[in-house]
């Protein structure tokens, strides 16, 4: 033992300039993720929606059921479409119990369901020690989770269920690797994570047993001894036959026959499915990539043959590939005959994205592990054009987000204004019947958007809900005034674009006053108006349009911005007598002056 005197040599890391450049990189490369992460957040709250949207209004039959007899499991277990929802039935409930039914949790699960998922590859990337070019890797895989590009899963509330299906699997499978890697010696807890995961999955969508079978797959490819294939699909056969007790087929789908009868077409779809993230750019282009990702994989899954690979991170990988193409397989059966266009749905980015992270990952693994430095170099290739692909699209998908927003905003405004617009409420869903009985229920609880402060305003007259500004504090016009399609003029749209002066910024609400004072309806700012800024120098955001939904007012109708300290100010005025017009471009020049008269008592 060392006396006080003679203390024992203490190893301490060696900080040379290539491991501080290793650092550097990695610590570069991990800002990808934190970037893309960012901007999809900021894009799904600046168009957050709290308005049930298609799938949801079922939720909020359930609320309704809940109020009445309480939570049953019978409720949770109830098949939706062909998937059993249990779990992210929970969590869509409980936006209702815990917050109203604003969305804000839904939104907030997908967003930390995706964390975990990108937290996996950081996980995996740490085997074997955290290189830069492992971090890369981990670091693009993570950034992809996060793109734009699937925005229908990232601001609709109701697709927890899909983020948490791929999420909650790619786990189970790499939990279950950590559990055979020594096989035949298997380590119990590990595969009791594994399976408990298998059953989140399988319970939060239809294609979640899958993930069972991939397990099996990884181990006979890997050529584990036989009992680890066996735990795998005994739990998959358990899991499965769980889901089909009450089961049943859902017959809007395409039958699995026509996917036999054309095993081209079926081929194609898979491939488009997989090949999500070139979608963009047509369906011939997401067909070549998707194959080549079929291509790749099949080369994956050699590689872990002809190693006899014990890495659990390359043998999840390769599971989580196989998962995502067998999903998509399973996607095929039932929706083939909606076309290929379907298969480039952005809800599908997010498989896409795991497959092509899966292997962009396993393939950095794979370089890092050779002796030669050209396999880690020419990784850098492929690495770079998916987070170019990622980065450069981010942009462009904010006006996709908007066009969304736009779309069922509208939706929105009708069911608070209370306006007989069919059209518009069929943006929210097929039969307009089911948000209009609904809405009532939201109204009388004070749910979704009936919480908002907007929710009650409609039929008091405007000066009792809000002060009035002075005209000069915004500045904005009234472009279009038309009857709603096929309303038979029971219900009307306004259109047209808001500045607020005081707070220099685009007008996020605003209401429309009937000539008696009353708010006969309601309106969203935020429609793209690239024409604004281009005639009116202090308007520096393209996004100022509005539209508005209302019932028929008396003798006249006046728009009201909401302005950001919550006072109402008058920015034009139509006579019930005008003789509609579409589209609501701006006159030539700047817009016309406001209107003398003050607004309605």
């Amino acid at each position: 033992m060392a006396t006080l005197n003679e203390r024992e040599p203490i190893d301490r890391p060696r900080w040379g300039a290539a491991h501080l450049l290793g650092l550097a990189v990695a610590g570069v490369a991990l800002l990808l993720p934190a970037y893309v992460a960012a901007t999809s957040l900021i894009a799904v709250l600046s168009t957050h929606q709290s308005v049930p949207y298609m799938d949801q209004w079922a939720t909020v039959n359930e609320y309704r059921a809940l109020l009445d007899h309480g939570l049953r499991f019978e409720d949770l277990w109830r098949q939706h479409n062909e998937h059993r929802i249990l779990f992210p039935r929970i969590i869509l409930l409980g936006d209702y119990v815990l917050t109203g039914g604003s969305n804000y949790l839904n939104t907030a699960a997908i967003f930390a369901i995706q964390a975990m998922g990108a937290l996996l590859f950081l996980v995996m990337a740490r085997e074997g020690g955290v290189t830069p070019l492992k971090a890369c890797a981990a670091a693009v895989a993570a950034a992809g989770l996060f793109s734009l590009l699937q925005w229908e899963n990232l601001v609709w509330g109701f697709q927890v269920q899909f983020v948490g299906v791929y999420c909650c699997a790619a786990w189970a499978i790499y939990a279950f690797c950590l559990g055979v890697r020594d096989a035949p010696v298997l380590h119990w807890p590990r595969l009791g994570l594994a399976f408990a995961l298998l059953a989140v999955a399988s319970f939060s969508m239809a294609n979640g047993v899958l993930a069972g079978a991939a397990m099996a797959a990884v181990a006979v490819i890997a050529r584990l001894p036989l009992r680890a294939a066996a735990v795998a699909l005994a739990a998959t056969v358990a899991t499965t036959g769980l889901y089909l007790h009450g089961f049943h087929l859902v017959a809007s789908h395409s039958p699995p026959s026509l996917a036999l009868a054309d095993p081209l077409a079926f081929a194609s779809y898979v491939a488009v499915y997989l090949g999500g993230w070139c979608g963009l750019w047509g369906v011939q282009q997401a067909m070549i990539l998707g194959f080549a990702g079929m291509a790749g994989m099949a080369i994956m899954a050699a590689t872990v043959c002809i190693q006899r690979s014990r890495s659990p991170a390359q043998l999840a990988l390769l599971g989580v590939a196989l998962f995502v193409m067998a999903s998509a397989g399973v996607t095929a059966l039932g929706r083939l005959s909606f076309g290929l266009e379907q298969a480039l749905a952005s809800r599908y980015v997010t498989p896409s994205a795991w497959f092509w992270a899966a292997q962009l990952m396993f393939w950095a693994l794979q370089a890092q592990s050779r002796a030669q430095w050209w396999p880690r170099l020419a990784m850098l290739v492929p690495l770079g054009l998916a987070a170019h692909q990622i980065v450069v699209l981010q942009g462009p998908m904010f006006g996709v987000v908007g066009l969304w927003r736009g779309q069922v905003a509208l939706g929105a405004e009708t069911l608070l204004s209370g306006a007989a617009d069919d059209e518009a409420l069929t943006r929210l869903f097929p039969d307009p019947a089911t948000p209009r009985e609904l809405a009532a229920f939201l109204r009388e609880h004070r749910l979704s958007i009936f919480a908002e402060p907007r929710g009650r305003w409609t039929g008091r007259p405007l000066r009792q809900v809000l002060k009035v500004a002075p005209r000069t504090e915004c500045t904005g016009a009234f472009d279009a005034w038309t009857p709603a399609p096929g309303a038979s003029g029971a219900a009307w749209r306004g259109a047209g674009w808001a500045w607020d002066a005081v707070a220099d910024q685009r007008v996020k609400e605003l209401v429309l006053v009937g000539g008696d004072g009353r708010i006969v309806g309601v309106g969203a700012g935020g429609d793209n108006r690239p024409d604004v800024p281009q005639v009116v120098p202090q308007v520096d955001n393209p996004n100022v349009g509005w539209t508005a939904s209302a019932r028929p007012p008396k003798i006249s109708v006046t728009a009201y911005a909401i302005l950001r300290d919550g006072r109402a100010c008058e920015i034009g005025g139509k006579p019930v007598t005008t003789v509609p017009r579409s589209g609501g471009a701006l006159p030539a020049g700047a817009p016309g002056p406001a209107p003398a008269a003050p607004g309605p008592a």
